[in-house]
């Protein structure tokens, strides 16, 4: 019994082992360049926009199909830099909250609630900055 025991669980072992090898090599070529990677959309529910991982817009419609790249709504800032992309709103991964507005995007500064920055100023320092 002991040894049937010791079969059955070196068996479901390789069998973890090999699932794992697998999980892990099993990996999808992409190309960052390629307009086929979407990352994130805007939609009215006739029409959409679509971001690329490149960074490109592109437009499409529920009668027309792809329409094509939309050059005035690109992405600001490298998809690398993004942490969330939602509707018209990007925020990058230093908290830096950007939005799409009457066909620009438009940098609202870092998220109030952040890091406090540590640096030492002098007095001089201060009074240059509002001057």
């Amino acid at each position: 019994m002991a040894k049937r025991f010791m079969h059955v669980s070196v068996g479901v072992l390789c069998l973890v082992i090999a699932y794992q090898l697998g999980a892990e090599r099993a990996r999808a070529e992409w190309d960052g360049d390629s307009p086929g990677q979407l990352v994130g959309m805007v939609s009215n529910g006739s029409s959409a926009l679509v971001f690329s991982r490149s960074g490109g817009a592109w437009s499409a419609s529920n009668d027309a199909g792809w329409i094509g790249p939309d050059a005035s709504a690109e992405l600001p800032i490298p998809i690398a830099d993004i942490a969330m992309l939602d509707d018209w709103t990007i925020v990058t991964k230093n908290d830096v909250l950007w939005m799409h507005r009457k066909g620009e995007w438009v940098n609202h500064g870092p998220f109030p609630g952040g890091p406090v920055s540590l640096e030492a100023k002098s007095w001089g320092d201060a009074k240059a900055e509002f001057k």
